[in-house]
């Protein structure tokens, strides 16, 4: 199939609904599932991720396909743990090479029988029944996705005398870290994080009703068109400016290539106008792994130079991010090459975004 693409020469004017937050959601769905509680969730994402996990959970198979959803699978292993049910949990075969390992080691810390079905470290992993999760404190390395740190998070209100979690190394994608102990605080769980160490006290979750935000990661796609066509006007609904979610940082970074963002009571308005671009950008996504292949491609249309950092987990995403946009780009012309470590980022021809 040939799609043909025509350049356009006039600004942008409309109005966009990017949809539920699919990690907002992902979360709500665990919490609800959790409390057994009636929680009412709306705008709900309608990604496949999210449709899948709602399935997985309402259906409650011994068998857990979790497909390419990586939220999905190790989510659902800590509940799993948690409901101390037997069940397999696997995925397609990328999910097969996907790293899980500290996860289930925290769990089986914890009381919990997790044991590998295929290549050690990775799934498909068995849930096997055992006398019950404790409580207590565990290590956790965090250097490798923070939806291991999630999914211990979520399930540890309901721990006997809560959990305490420590954080060894780097904690990768801490934004949303940060949006699991915000939603966790907003339905009544006492959870702090202090440097590394986080700390979840025994409790219930409160039944009450919750407004998903719209996307912000499908949101930096329209800042892109905004900031490429001046003059345009897009209307993005859901979004506000006091977020929970890391990637609406984009709204800060995309001032500096001419967009305004205005905030309404339900919705943004962004605009843009002529810059000049500076001859080398540098962005580290280590909290915002979500914006990179956004703006590695409208660096890429601006003809700017830029150096990325902060990409680690970006390789045990569903694919190889940082391959797959390598290949894209190159197919135009671009390239994307990693450079020396004992290169450093700040010479005087970077523009450093922070």
């Amino acid at each position: 199939m040939n799609i043909t693409l025509t350049r356009l020469a006039r600004p942008l004017h409309g109005v966009i609904d990017t949809g539920g937050s699919k990690s907002i959601s992902n979360r709500l769905l665990i919490i609800k599932a959790i409390s057994s509680q009636n929680i009412v969730i709306n705008n709900l994402s309608e990604s496949d991720d999210t449709r899948l996990l709602l399935e997985l959970l309402k259906e409650n198979p011994e068998l857990l396909d979790c497909g390419k959803a990586g939220t999905t699978l190790r989510f659902l292993l800590a509940l799993k743990a948690f409901q101390n049910k037997p069940c397999l949990l696997t995925g397609d075969q990328r999910m097969q090479t996907r790293p899980i390992r500290p996860l289930v080691t925290a769990l089986n810390d914890l009381g919990a029988n997790i044991t590998y079905k295929g290549e050690e470290g990775f799934p498909p992993v068995k849930v096997n029944t055992t006398s019950g999760l404790k409580g207590g404190k565990v290590s956790i390395d965090a250097s490798v996705s923070s939806q291991f740190l999630s999914a211990l998070a979520l399930i540890a209100p309901q721990l006997d005398n809560g959990l305490t979690i420590e954080l060894i190394g780097q904690v990768v994608s801490d934004s949303y870290l940060k949006m699991t102990i915000d939603l966790m605080q907003y339905f009544g769980v006492n959870c702090k994080r202090e440097n590394n160490i986080i700390t979840i006290e025994q409790g219930k979750y409160e039944l009450k009703e919750y407004q998903v935000e719209s996307d912000w990661s499908s949101a930096s796609y329209y800042y892109c068109l905004c900031a490429l066509l001046p003059g345009s006007q897009i209307e993005l609904f859901g979004l506000y400016k006091k977020s929970l979610q890391g990637d609406s940082i984009i709204a800060k970074w995309m001032e500096q290539f001419g967009v305004e963002t205005e905030y309404k009571a339900d919705r943004i308005i962004i605009r843009s106008r002529t810059v000049n671009f500076p001859p080398i950008v540098e962005l580290n996504f280590i909290n915002n792994p979500d914006l990179f292949q956004t703006f590695a491609f409208f660096f890429a249309v601006n003809g700017c130079q830029a150096v990325y950092s902060g990409l680690e987990t970006l390789k045990d995403k569903e694919t190889d991010r940082i391959k797959a946009v390598k290949t894209e780009l190159a197919k135009v012309g671009v390239s994307l090459v990693k450079l020396p470590s004992h290169m450093s980022k700040k010479t005087q021809t970077v523009h450093y975004l922070q």
